[in-house]
C-alpha cells in the first residue's frame, strides 16, 4: 500500500466505498478504470499477505461472481473497506504514513448475524512467514544482499526487497540488526 500512503476510506450512506489519497479528490471506488484497477491490486496483494483469513473467506463469499474477473476482485476488496473503514476522518488515515491499514470500528446492521464477523471485519493480522520469506530470512541473516539473494533464489531485487518490506512489517522490525535478533530469538534455521 505504499502508493496509496495517508489514504482515506469511507462508504457513504448508500453503500458506495470512497478513496481519498492526501492532496487529491475524493473518488468513488470502482471495477473499472485504471486508477480504480491499480487500487484493487495493491489491497488483495496486501490482504493476500496480511490479512489471509480474510482474503479467503472473502474469495469463497463472491466465488460466484469470479467468471468476471474485475467484479470479483471489486467486491472482494469493496467488501473488506466496507466492514473495515467506515467514517470520512482526516485526523487518522485508513493507510498511514507507513502504508499499514488503521481499521475502524463500523457500525454493521448485521453485527452478531454475520457469518464473516471476525474474519473479514476486524481481521487477524498474519504474521507467520511464508516459506519464501524465510528463506529470504536466512540470507539475509546469513549477510547476503538483495541482489545477491535474488541471484540465488532465482527472483528480481525488488520480489526480494518486496520480501524484506513483509519481514520486517511482520516481525516488527525495523533493521538488519533486528531481523538478526529475531532470527536467534525464534530459533529459525
Amino acid at each position: 500500500m505504499k502508493n496509496y500512503l495517508s489514504t482515506e476510506m469511507y462508504t457513504t450512506p448508500d453503500g458506495c466505498v470512497m478513496i481519498k489519497p492526501q492532496n487529491q479528490p475524493v473518488r468513488e471506488l470502482a471495477e473499472n478504470g485504471k486508477e480504480n484497477r491499480l487500487f484493487i491490486q495493491a489491497m488483495l496483494e496486501y490482504m493476500r499477505t496480511f490479512y489471509i483469513d480474510a482474503f479467503h473467506a472473502l474469495c469463497e463469499e463472491y466465488s460466484r461472481k469470479e467468471p468476471n474477473r474485475l467484479n470479483y476482485e471489486y467486491w472482494i476488496v469493496s467488501r473488506f473497506i466496507r466492514c473495515n473503514m467506515g467514517s470520512y476522518d482526516l485526523l487518522s488515515h485508513d493507510v498511514d504514513h507507513t502504508g499499514m491499514l488503521q481499521f475502524e470500528d463500523v457500525k454493521c446492521p448485521l453485527r452478531g448475524e454475520c457469518k464473516l464477523e471476525n474474519v473479514c471485519c476486524r481481521p487477524r493480522f498474519n504474521s507467520g512467514l511464508s516459506h519464501r520469506e524465510t528463506e529470504v530470512l536466512r540470507l539475509t541473516v546469513n549477510h547476503y544482499e538483495a541482489v545477491q539473494i535474488a541471484e540465488k533464489l532465482h527472483l528480481s531485487p525488488h520480489t526480494v526487497n518486496n520480501h524484506r518490506r513483509n519481514i520486517h512489517i511482520k516481525t516488527k522490525t525495523r533493521s538488519i540488526a533486528e531481523l538478526v535478533e529475531f532470527w536467534h530469538k525464534n530459533n529459525m534455521k
